[in-house]
């Protein structure tokens, strides 16, 4: 491949590696790597938005973390990784997302973090996997570059500030 694009994010599953690339007109988007065959496939082209980031879940879908450049382009894609089948979640507020950039999981409990916005304020949602939308849960200073899970209890880390939230207390800055 001339030209190959930049990995942005990986995700191991099974016996499959799935490549998420920045942004690349000619070889863009989801990849995957079979290792017991040695060879690559793309499973999802993406000529104008990034994977910052994906998880596996339920043993068939990919949950994907997108991002543009400057734009309203952020979603979040659902890729099924037997049939490549996509769901592209943006609508309501996440319209106005500009990036997605990470995504956590633990039993079941799915958290997607955002860019930050012109007011240097980014978002974290809850992803209702079955009803396919995102619902705004949190606000953070910054991008929301990490989030890691434990159920319902999230930390987030951002550009200034990092937060552990335990939803049903006070939020706590961590720094």
């Amino acid at each position: 491949m001339s030209h190959p694009p930049v990995i942005r994010s990986l995700c191991l599953h099974e016996e499959r590696l799935y490549i998420g690339t920045q942004i690349h007109e000619v070889h863009g988007g989801v990849w995957a790597y079979d290792l017991a065959a040695e060879s690559a496939f793309l499973i999802k082209k993406e000529t104008g938005r990034m994977t910052a980031s994906m998880i596996a879940f339920e043993g068939e879908w990919l949950v994907c973390a997108m991002g543009s450049k400057k734009g309203n382009h952020g979603a979040v894609n659902l890729v099924n990784i037997h049939t490549n089948d996509e769901i592209q979640i943006s609508q309501g507020l996440v319209e106005n997302e500009e990036s997605f950039l990470d995504v956590s999981e633990d039993n079941g409990i799915i958290y997607v973090t955002s860019a930050q916005d012109r007011d240097g304020f980014s978002r974290i949602y809850r992803l209702d996997f079955f009803e396919r939308e995102l619902k705004w849960f949190d606000t953070i200073k910054g991008h929301g570059f990490r989030v890691a899970n434990q159920k319902e209890n999230f930390f987030c880390a951002g550009l200034y500030e990092c937060k552990f939230v335990r939803p049903y207390e006070q939020p706590a800055a961590a720094h």
